[in-house]
């Protein structure tokens, strides 16, 4: 994703993704047991106005620890009473922002002088002081700055009594009387109750003790006419649970359609998240089978392939669960059409200036839009919009499967994937609202109105996983076959096996780094130049290979596999790691490589370089994929791109994000999951079956070798993925470079070899081309 407007993450949602749960407030006093009375029997001897007023004060008491709250007041007021309550070290308040809707701000004493610092929401009810820890609930947060300073100028010590927070910002509250009543599935009681709308309106999204909100609890009931009855008095219906999922999450989970179709039509987020797992309602039905509910949501035009933190669909889900009826469904399904047509929106090969000029004279509405065809990238689409008066430009990737814009699901045409971000946000900062229409009709070349040639794909593969499936089923908020957990506090005297993987690496603390000027960006974040200091206090140039809070979720995971591949490699034709900083912002810190990328070399100085260079550099890398053969690695994204120029005289492996190790017993590494894959520079078998060797390396190497030759063209031209694979199929093969000598291309086309046996080993190729120099 590139933006206009620096700085931009692509949704609370993903700020959500860098957070992490706190433990539970002990200031906050834990429920005793629900009483066995139920609230009919407690009402015979008082009015319900007496009750409510009785729970009320109740509340009070049970939160007298936390009246740190005083609502939207001004700076100045927040000085004023703190100066009235004593004006002592650790002093402090909590107030709504003015100035940023959903935040809040701890105004402190600290040596007789208030200071003030944003609390900032991540998302839900996460909440976050600049640079600090993420909590779970404001509550939690301002109990962490109670025992530890942990950046604050001290710790927080009394509070001046304002009143509780409101009800939605904390992970866990009190039973309230309408939990009670929802719980007892009481719907006369409920109508009374809500009728006291001065004293439960205030409450009605308030999470009970166990996280639950009144709707959520309604819904586990399976009790539709309370459902409506909450929705009508303005529950919130994409309130989250304590675990992090919506109503919407439990009627799938319950397997309740009718519920679910009420619920969308009254305006729930179908693409709303877990914040660890990623799944979405749909990925929950699936796990659970419950194929009514999946077709209920299909119906009303949820899309079909959302991707969760580890890129499972909910019909990679179904399949590895053994769900056979609901696979089937989720493959069959064939979606209306789509409301837009391209010839609304579609302008071609258009730069960004171009694209901002035309949305301006179209009325530069918030949410107008057009799709583009990028200047630089010919084989890419671009989404340029507009949101609170910034310019927006959205990478619309077109891999195998599908159309999509960073983790968003995967579409089979982009009206569909337009269509989609009309109806939901769904990470970009707004709905598309206005189309911005072309003076003319411009063809959409790569149009696809049909499904991916291969579907999501591929399904996990894995021995066993069929027959484990049942065993695994588990709670909502799990991923399939693991608890998919980017943070979340460990037990001190336990290891997991990630924690256990990390000892191997050398981590660097983030004092001992200095970030530079941008040489480029990655598919997580940029890639800067940096200064590093050892432990000698002797400084190195190095690159600094960054991870954006955007892309927490699924970048963490990828960038410690990254660091887990190069910790232990070393060898002059491959990048060295030389350790990696947990963050904030987590860094991968590799040799600084001076002269860039070969691609953009070849691209930019053509006229400099000489046969005799590019003899040299295949050497190089094939020297380089026989030694991570040795290791038992494969790269599996060899490509012109991520090979780097140190001096011209010599070229390094690098980018070692899709690198896997092959198993002792095996020679190659399979893949379960699907994912970005660069597909022009793919073998057929790792197409199809996820299969990855030394020997489809061979075939990336190929392709690496024609770019190089080419001076960097694009393989393939503008051919769609599922258009590359019928052209090999087809016995096609990519044609000589004009300037490429016919050894070279003979070579080439040995490389790409349909079956893997036959083409040449790295250490054949090394030869090749080291007795060419």
């Amino acid at each position: 994703m590139t933006t206009s407007a620096g700085g931009f993450n692509r949704t609370s949602r993903q700020r959500l993704q860098a957070c992490h749960f706190s433990q539970d407030n002990p200031e906050v006093k834990q429920q005793p047991a629900t009483d066995n009375i139920t609230l009919s029997e407690v009402l015979r001897n008082l009015s319900l106005r007496e009750y409510l007023a009785q729970e009320h004060g109740r509340t009070l008491e049970y939160g007298k620890n936390l009246q740190w709250y005083h609502g939207k007041i001004s700076r100045e007021t927040a000085v004023h009473i703190l100066f009235e309550n004593g004006n002592t070290d650790g002093l402090f308040l909590v107030r709504e922002s003015t100035s940023v809707p959903g935040d809040y701000v701890l105004s402190l004493v600290k040596s007789g002088q208030p200071q003030h610092f944003q609390i900032h929401c991540c998302g839900d009810f996460f909440y976050q002081i600049e640079s600090g820890p993420p909590f779970a609930g404001l509550e939690n947060l301002i109990s962490h700055y109670k025992e530890s300073s942990d950046g604050l100028p001290t710790h927080l010590g009394a509070f001046c009594k304002g009143e509780l927070p409101p009800p939605t910002t904390m992970k866990n509250g009190k039973d309230t009387p309408l939990h009670k009543v929802t719980s007892e599935s009481n719907l006369n009681l409920m109508r009374e109750l809500l009728r006291e709308h001065s004293l439960v309106s205030k409450y009605i999204d308030a999470r009970n003790s166990s996280g639950y909100t009144a709707l959520q609890i309604a819904v586990d009931k399976g009790n539709y006419e309370m459902v409506m009855l909450l929705l009508d008095h303005e529950a919130n219906v994409n309130t989250k649970d304590g675990g992090g999922v919506t109503a919407l999450h439990h009627a799938c989970m319950n397997n309740f359609p009718l519920i679910c179709q009420l619920l969308v039509e009254r305006g729930a987020d179908p693409t709303a998240r877990h914040h660890t797992t990623g799944w979405v309602p749909l990925h929950t039905a699936a796990q659970r089978g419950h194929s009514e509910c999946v077709n209920q949501l299909l119906n009303m035009g949820v899309p079909r392939y959302p991707r969760n933190a580890d890129e499972d669909t909910p019909y990679n889900i179904a399949v590895r669960y053994s769900n056979t009826n609901t696979s089937e469904l989720l493959l069959r399904f064939v979606p209306p059409p789509p409301k837009t047509s391209y010839t609304e929106w579609f302008h071609g090969v258009k730069d960004r200036g171009y694209a901002i000029q035309q949305i301006t004279m179209n009325g530069g509405g918030h949410g107008s839009f057009l799709v583009r065809t990028s200047t630089h990238k010919p084989d890419t689409y671009v989404l340029t919009m507009v949101a609170g008066g910034l310019y927006y430009n959205f990478e619309i990737e077109t891999k195998v499967d599908g159309f999509h814009i960073d983790d968003g699901p995967f579409f089979s045409s982009l009206e569909y994937l337009v269509d989609h971000y009309q109806k939901y946000e769904d990470g970009l900062p707004c709905k598309l609202t206005v189309p911005c229409k072309p003076s003319t009709v411009v063809p959409l070349d790569n149009h696809r109105d049909a499904p991916p040639a291969l579907g999501p794909r591929p399904p996990d593969m894995a021995v066993g996983a069929h027959q484990n499936a049942q065993q695994q089923k588990g709670p909502v908020n799990t991923s399939p076959t693991k608890v998919f957990s980017l943070f979340g506090k460990k037990k001190k005297n336990s290891k997991t096996s990630n924690e256990e993987k990390q000892d191997n690496l050398n981590i660097i603390d983030i004092k001992n780094i200095v970030q530079g000027r941008e040489l480029g960006q990655g598919e997580f974040g940029s890639v800067l130049e940096g200064i590093m200091k050892d432990k000698h206090g002797k400084k190195h140039k190095v690159a600094l290979k960054t991870l954006h809070a955007e892309h927490i979720t699924t970048g963490q995971k990828e960038f410690l596999r990254e660091a887990e591949v190069m910790c232990d490699l070393n060898h002059p034709c491959i990048v060295k790691l030389l350790g990696v900083v947990m963050g904030p912002p987590m860094m991968l810190v590799q040799e600084l490589v001076p002269m860039g990328s070969l691609l953009d070399y070849l691209i930019d100085h053509a006229n400099e370089v000489s046969e005799k260079d590019l003899k040299r550099w295949a050497w190089q890398i094939s020297q380089g994929s026989l030694y991570l053969e040795s290791k038992k690695f494969v790269h599996r994204d060899l490509a012109a791109r991520n090979i780097l120029l140190s001096t011209k005289d010599q070229a390094k492996i690098s980018d070692f994000g899709l690198s896997r190790a092959t198993k002792p017993e095996s020679d190659y590494y399979r893949a379960t999951t699907g994912g970005r894959w660069p597909v022009k520079w793919y073998a057929p078998e790792s197409i199809y079956y996820g299969q990855f060797s030394h020997a489809s390396d061979v075939w990336s190497f190929g392709v690496t070798l024609w770019e190089m030759y080419s001076m960097g063209d694009q393989p393939y031209g503008e051919k769609m993925g599922a258009d590359v694979i019928k052209f090999i199929e087809d016995g096609n093969r990519l044609e000589k470079p004009e300037m490429c000598p016919q050894w070279v291309y003979e070579v080439m086309l040995k490389c790409w070899e349909y079956r893997k046996e036959s083409r040449p080993t790295f250490e054949t190729l090394c030869e090749m081309f080291l007795k060419s120099q």
